[in-house]
Formats: C-alpha cells, structure tokens, sequence
C-alpha cells in the first residue's frame, strides 16, 4: 500500500517537471530572439556559460528568498505594532459597520472582535452622543482630512469611558469608501484633569483663608475695615470668579462687593460668633 502510495508521488513529481520543461521550451521557441549565439564555441565553452547561467540564477533565486523573508519579517512586526498599539484602530464600510478591528480595540469595547466584525459601531456610542458621532461619522465620509471628536462609548458589561476619535476615509479604487477610526481612551487624562482642577480650587481657597489670616493680623485694624475687605477676598475663591460677588450683613450692615446684588442664584450662609 506505501509502495503504491510512493510511486504515484513520484509519477507525480515527474509529470510535473515535464510539464515545467515543456512550458520553457515552449517560451524559448516563442522568443528565439532571446537564445544565446552559441556558435563558434567548443562544447567546454557551452558548458562554461551554462555553469556561469546557473551560478546567477541560484545567487537571484537567494536574493528572491531573503528579500521573501525580510518583507515576512517587516509584515510580522508591522502586524504586531497594528495588534499591540495603545490605540484602538477600527476599519469601518460608509454605512459604519465594523469589517476590521485590533486587539486594543476589542479590549477598549470589552468585546471579542469575532463579536465585532459585522456590527454597527453605532452599538457602542452612548445615547447622549449618537447626534454627535452622526455628525463625526458624516464629515469623514465627506472630507479627505482627519476629523476629530470627544464622546462617550459603551463597553459590552454597558459601562461607558470617555474617548477621542480620529477618523479618517479611504476611498477605493471601485469607487466605495472605506472609514478608518483610531479610538483613545481618555479616562486617565480626565481623572488627571479633575484632580488638577480640584487641586487649583483648593489653591483659590487657601489664598482666600490665608489673605483674610494675614489682615487680621494688621495693627489697630477695625471690624468695619474687615470685613469691607473679607468680602474682596470671597470672590476669587470660587469656581466662577468673574460673575462672583459677596455681601456680609452685621447688625443690618451691609458689605459688599461693588456689583453684588441679590439673585435667584445666591449662596447665603449665617455666621456664628461664639465670644
């Protein structure tokens, strides 16, 4: 049975190697033009020029071979650069349906791609935003240049994070078009934001608590003359400085900054003095 296996390899292997050999003595009698001049030459001289022949095909068959390998090395690393980035990288048709997707961008969605490719990437826009990506999602398609935007997406458990979206389309040569998105999540860049925002509130405040110490501490200074100043010192501390104005009443006394006046959205506090 292996003996019968072996010898229709064989057969195979021959039947092959005669239709390679008639295939170029097919193409030599088609370009006669091209054959070498071999007359006048002694049988060791032929032999000499196929040798020399044979020598360059064998070195351009290692060139053809490496350059094979290194452009499988380049595709390699390239491929894992795509798989691997920190960014999530999207192919999309011009209706928005997924057709392509990283593994960074599965992750971001908390999806498996086999789960993605084929859905409308509309799936994972949080509703306070599908206006938005709309928008986002119409400019691609019609501008060459990228575009850009800030929403909010929704993860496969529902959670949502912010992230940045550059989009980009790529037109075919059939005439359809092709929409590239690279997606960052932006959630460690807010969370540093707030904190920052949260420590230079923090900062007004001090300014605030450290401005009214230090004037307490000024020699023979009044209580009218305190408070006319208290109240300067209000206004910066807050969030919104610019529409911020202050007022303290003592005793049916009012002090107050140059353009307070009393509002639906007024703050008011009392203040206990315990002597």
């Amino acid at each position: 049975m292996a003996t019968k296996k072996k010898i229709a390899t064989d057969e195979t292997k021959a039947g092959s190697t005669r239709s390679m050999r008639a295939d170029a003595v097919e193409q030599i009698a088609r370009s006669p033009k091209h054959s070498p001049d071999l007359a006048g030459q002694t049988p060791e001289e032929v032999i000499h020029e196929l040798q020399v022949h044979q020598i360059e095909l064998a070195m351009q068959a290692e060139d053809l071979r490496r350059s094979h390998r290194e452009l499988e090395e380049s595709r390699e690393k390239y491929h894992d650069l795509y798989e691997f980035a920190p960014t999530g990288y999207f192919t999309l048709t011009d209706t928005a349906v997924i057709t392509d997707v990283n593994l960074t961008g599965s992750m971001l969605l908390g999806v498996e791609r086999s789960a993605l490719i084929g859905a409308p990437f509309r799936n994972f826009i949080a509703e306070k935003d599908s206006n938005q990506w709309h928008r986002f999602f119409v400019n691609v398609r019609r501008h060459v240049k990228k575009n850009t935007c800030t929403l909010m997406l929704k993860q496969g458990d529902r959670s949502t994070f912010p992230a940045l979206l550059e989009g980009i389309r790529i037109p075919g040569s059939d005439g359809t078009i092709t929409v590239r998105i690279a997606i960052s999540d932006l959630t460690d860049i807010r969370r540093a934001d707030e904190a920052e925002e949260a420590e230079k509130e923090r900062i007004k405040e001090l300014n605030c608590l450290y401005g009214i110490s230090t004037m307490l501490e000024l020699p023979g200074i009044s209580l009218d003359e305190i408070l006319k100043r208290t109240v300067l010192f209000i206004p910066p501390a807050w969030q919104f400085p610019d529409i911020t104005e202050a007022c303290i009443v003592l005793d049916g006394h009012a002090f107050q900054t140059p353009r307070f006046r009393e509002t639906s959205w007024m703050l008011a506090r009392e203040i206990l003095v315990v002597i």
